[in-house]
């Protein structure tokens, strides 16, 4: 029996949405499937016809670009079946500061999805958007956590918290860290005893107060450095736009694989998620936050035990990556 040959590219293949949408459940997959051929690539030029003429399907994450787009349309003018997958909501590139230096970002996006055979999101709010942007169905494969790295964080979750704050992100939540910032900032002065912690950057209007910051990491690295420090609480604010109402857990995902209390925007992914404690605005923040600082150590073990036991049931990746292979077997 001939062996499928699916060529999986992403823009980038070392960040947290490669980890969740590209080369980590392709990887747990090519694990697994000796009846396939994945080879993964990075898009940084347009794909020549002869990397891709020798496989039976391409796989394409987050294409937004003129070159993105032109690699899709060579890989459909060999006859290639295109699987496009995204995890943000490219519609609204106003929204976000890094997609909004794309002028043309729209553009390029609906003509990927035209272009494609099979869509992939990671959440119920993107497949909305993409549905009435350009009229197209697009299966929801939520973000999952690799129980071989998640077995490796989650002993730590029992063990003794430090009094720490935790924030993982880059510059392009610059926006969403800067409406709680000054009820963040005041009960951290209240509570001196806690420290704050960043994991990739901070953004300069918070930076006087950054205790201890943390550079990139590869991915892995990054999740058993997050479980080994032993942080009470990770926050992960977000402002209610419609590009974060497409914005999936992954955060929660982590924090709480690493044994720290979640809060969160009550937004969809984000709401009646056992450990993710949510807000509605600033002073709704300030309010969570001093509670969970206040939690004793026996519930916040109940919690956090709560929030593992329902990420290995809904979001363990070799489950979700199910779904991905009933698609597969359509190639």
């Amino acid at each position: 029996m001939r062996k499928k040959k699916i060529k999986v590219i992403s823009p980038s293949l070392f960040d947290q949405c490669s980890w969740y949408r590209a080369v980590g459940p392709w990887g747990e997959i090519k694990r697994r499937r000796d009846d396939l051929v994945i080879d993964f690539a990075q898009e940084i030029k347009v794909t020549r016809w002869d990397e891709l003429v020798g496989f039976d399907a391409l796989f394409f994450l987050r294409p937004f670009t003129q070159a993105h787009y032109q690699t899709i349309a060579l890989a459909k003018a060999l006859g290639l079946t295109v699987w496009v997958d995204y995890d943000d909501d490219f519609f609204v590139p106003e929204q976000c500061s890094w997609l909004a230096q794309n002028v043309l970002t729209t553009e390029w996006v609906k003509r990927s999805l035209l272009e494609a055979d099979i869509i992939t999101v990671s959440t119920a709010s993107l497949a909305e958007s993409f549905k009435t942007q350009v009229n197209r169905e697009a299966a929801i494969i939520p973000n999952g956590m690799d129980m071989r790295v998640g077995d490796i964080m989650a002993p730590h979750s029992e063990k003794p918290r430090t009094k720490t704050v935790v924030w993982r992100g880059s510059e392009t939540h610059d926006d969403d860290l800067l409406e709680i910032s000054m009820p963040y900032v005041a009960v951290m002065n209240a509570n001196p005893e806690w420290k704050s912690w960043f994991y990739w950057g901070y953004p300069k209007f918070i930076s006087y107060f950054v205790e201890h910051m943390h550079a990139r990491l590869p991915t892995a690295l990054f999740l058993q450095k997050l479980a080994e420090n032993c942080h009470n609480i990770l926050m992960h604010p977000l402002n209610p736009t419609q590009f974060n109402r497409g914005k999936s857990n992954a955060a929660y995902l982590e924090g709480t694989m690493a044994g720290s209390l979640i809060i969160g925007r009550n937004l969809p992914e984000w709401i009646n998620l056992p450990n993710c404690y949510t807000y509605r605005n600033s002073a709704g923040f300030s309010k969570v936050l001093r509670e969970l600082m206040h939690m004793s150590e026996d519930d916040r073990i109940k919690s956090v035990f709560s929030g593992i036991k329902y990420i290995r049931e809904k979001f363990d990746l070799s489950k979700l990556n199910s779904l991905r292979e009933d698609l597969i077997n359509i190639l």
